[in-house]
């Protein structure tokens, strides 16, 4: 890609932040959103040709960029340690802000069924490689009061889950609790040993007076819940 000339360029970063204070982000392409964010990791120069080169070598979408971990971003030509940490700030950035704008909503609907859950928890693995278990706990009135990961690995494979949910609930006084897990790789369709393991969890946590309302699984091909599945009268 020809270098652009620096006459014409002169003034082309504060037109750009004008440009989006004024009219957001909807009418600039991939590369143009890209741009402007390498503008507050490197306060000098063209980031234009840069842009192109990290959004396509992330999948040829602002998404993608995002979604790249930071051991990845940093072997990129020209990416170097502080925009890998901004970009991978703006995605756990982003995580908690779509969490949050959840538990502390002013409409007061909160997660009451299937369909807000699955959003819920498909934002909250945005950009998650790695297998993890997440657990959200809920007041009586169904509203959120917190969500977390209680352990990394297989959902079927980690045997300190039970203790940890437990733990969880006890910790922000609920009892009532929604489980998730993704498949970073593979379908949102739960394995055999998922079912068997969350029938499994139900009835152990019932002792306690702990229910299990949901389990949500995330894949790459979208949300599954086993509340409004073919499971639903196995499990519960």
């Amino acid at each position: 890609m020809a270098k652009r000339d620096p006459i014409l360029h002169k003034g082309h970063r504060l037109r750009m932040k004008k440009q989006v204070l004024r009219d957001g982000l909807d009418g600039l392409s991939d590369h143009q959103i890209a741009e402007v964010m390498l503008f507050y990791s490197i306060p000098q120069g063209d980031t234009n040709e840069l842009a192109h080169r990290l959004v396509n070598e992330c999948g040829g979408t602002i998404t993608g960029v995002i979604n790249t971990p930071y051991k990845k971003l940093i072997k990129i030509k020209g990416i170097g340690e502080h925009t890998a940490y901004l970009i991978d700030f703006i995605r756990k950035f982003t995580q908690i802000y779509l969490k949050r704008s959840y538990m502390y909503s002013e409409t007061g609907d909160g997660l009451k069924g299937a369909a807000e859950l699955s959003e819920f928890f498909r934002r909250v693995f945005v950009g998650t490689e790695k297998e993890e278990i997440h657990a959200a706990a809920f007041s009586g009135n169904h509203d959120l009061i917190a969500e977390e990961c209680i352990a990394e690995g297989s959902f079927s494979e980690v045997p300190v889950v039970p203790r940890r949910i437990l733990d969880f609930a006890e910790k922000h006084g609920s009892s009532s609790i929604v489980l998730a897990h993704n498949h970073p790789s593979v379908s949102c369709l739960p394995s055999h040993d998922d079912v068997k393991v969350t029938e499994e969890l139900v009835h152990h946590l019932a002792y306690f007076d702990i229910e299990v309302a949901d389990h949500i699984v995330v894949g790459t091909d979208g949300v599954f819940s086993m509340r409004s599945s073919v499971y639903k009268e196995r499990i519960w």
